[in-house]
């Protein structure tokens, strides 16, 4: 799912695909972390690195609309952090 989410992000034809996609990452991003408590973000960010891994992997995509949705992606991303 998430896979599909960051695909979306990087959308060439619709902006609207990419804002709604980018939305979804945050929305899943602030779900995720207010299911987790303090001590198991500390002990245990696994979940939050694997996201970043993913979103991050695109920034160095040679397609122009990959890095996109990178940027996209980590705002949404940092605003629920």
């Amino acid at each position: 799912m998430l896979e599909a989410l960051i695909d979306g992000a990087g959308n060439k034809n619709n902006n609207c695909i990419r804002q709604l996609c980018a939305n979804a990452i945050g929305e899943f991003t602030n779900w995720r972390i207010k299911n987790l408590t303090a001590d198991e973000i500390k002990n245990n960010p696994i979940m939050i690195r694997q996201l970043m891994r993913r979103i991050d992997y695109n920034s160095n995509h040679p397609c122009s609309y990959k890095r996109l949705s990178t940027v996209l992606c980590l705002i949404k991303f940092f605003e629920v952090i």
